[in-house]
């Protein structure tokens, strides 16, 4: 039987579900909401039963479902502004920053977290999250934003992201009367010790050995593993970078399968994004691998929540 005393929280964009896995684990009851067939399948099989498929922009917030909601998360499509895109920023019709601002106006819960690619905050789109925020202030609420690196969190990834958070300014106040100098918090990162693949897997050698002859052109030195986290793990069609983690230096392609380079199973690129190995991933490879890679990690955002919370 569904605990109605539970806190109510919103999450769009859903995906995967790390944000909604965040919140459940904070005691909240959560409402997902995503566009594709085999996210809401994936949300459903683990567990969030009322995840709703549907286009963002056609939620009706009026519906007593909505009711009293205290938090909002979602990461918007980072198409218009990644940097592996071709997107056009704020004019691209793919961009639904407004459609979460909508969330915001009409939802107005006391807390919410706004995750996108760092590429928002670069010069090109700086003028546009300024827009953006101002909005969200004057929608009632007190804003910041970072650029977090997971890898500093505990979590054995390098992925860098923009965390944009709102608390509701009537709140903030009460907290600037204990807080002055921090009424939005962030997690800190000199309490996280630095994990590296190789530990978070538990691997030996001859498992870095095995990992590293299963990509294209296995050729380096792969002992990287066991010095540093895994670098972002991403999510493609192409058969040659379908989320395969590799190595990063000065000089080298972008993306994966770079010298050193191994290849990680589904539950491997789990654990990076700090989820459960046996979370159920429904869909096609090619579906898994995207909602694998535009995740974000469970425990990061976990912090960022719970530390901002009324």
């Amino acid at each position: 039987m569904k605990n109605l005393e539970r806190p109510k929280a919103v999450t769009l964009f859903s995906g995967l579900g790390s944000s909604s896995k965040a919140l459940r684990d904070l005691g909240f009851d959560v409402l997902p909401h995503d566009f594709m067939a085999e996210a809401v399948e994936t949300l459903q099989a683990n567990g969030f039963t009322e995840a709703r498929r549907v286009d963002v922009r056609e939620i009706d917030y009026s519906d007593p479902r909505y009711n009293d909601v205290r938090v909002l998360a979602g990461g918007p499509p980072c198409q218009p502004f990644s940097q592996s895109h071709d997107g056009d920023g704020r004019y691209d019709p793919r961009d639904m920053i407004p459609e979460f601002l909508r969330a915001v106006a009409e939802l107005s819960p006391e807390t919410f977290v706004m995750e996108e690619v760092q590429t928002l905050t670069w010069k090109k789109h700086a003028d546009y999250l300024e827009m953006v925020e101002d909005h969200m202030r004057t929608l009632g609420y007190r804003v910041d934003h970072r650029v977090l690196n997971a890898a500093d969190y505990g979590i054995p990834q390098a992925r860098k992201r923009l965390f944009v958070v709102g608390v509701r300014e009537e709140i903030a106040q009460r907290w600037e009367a204990f807080f002055p100098d921090q009424v939005i918090a962030w997690p800190d990162s000199e309490i996280h010790d630095t994990i590296s693949l190789a530990e978070a897997l538990d691997w030996d050698l001859g498992d870095a050995y095995e990992a590293h002859q299963k990509t294209p052109n296995p050729v380096g030195d792969y002992s990287w593993v066991f010095e540093r986290p895994g670098v972002t793990v991403v999510g493609s069609f192409r058969a040659d970078v379908q989320a395969k983690p590799g190595y990063r230096k000065a000089g080298d392609p972008p993306r994966q399968n770079t010298p050193g380079s191994v290849s990680l199973t589904v539950k491997e690129r789990l654990v990076l994004q700090d989820m459960p190995t046996d979370w159920v991933v429904c869909g096609s490879a090619a579906k898994v691998d995207l909602q694998v890679g535009n995740s974000v990690p469970c425990g990061l955002i976990r912090e960022i929540i719970d530390i901002n919370l009324a």
